[in-house]
């Protein structure tokens, strides 16, 4: 199950913390071109890019892209991402 904190502000750009999915548990034609990646360096749904995988989360039937923050292994996105 994919978490999402809550807004802590009125400002829609501030950064949220996600808690990604544990598991590949969507179906075919809600991943579309996201694929599934278990590696050391982040479990979760990614879609390709030319620099290579991206970290994206489906939440509330929207994909939005993540930003990870490598100093505590979180991951991040706001409501225009």
């Amino acid at each position: 199950m994919v978490y999402i904190s809550a807004h802590m502000t009125d400002d829609s750009e501030e950064a949220r913390r996600v808690y990604r999915q544990t598991k590949d548990d969507l179906p075919e034609h809600v991943k579309d071109t996201a694929f599934w990646l278990d590696t050391p360096f982040g479990t979760g749904y990614y879609i390709e890019y030319a620099a290579g995988p991206a970290p994206v989360e489906f939440i509330n039937n929207h994909w939005y892209h993540l930003s990870h923050d490598s100093r505590d292994n979180t991951y991040w996105t706001n409501d225009h991402e």
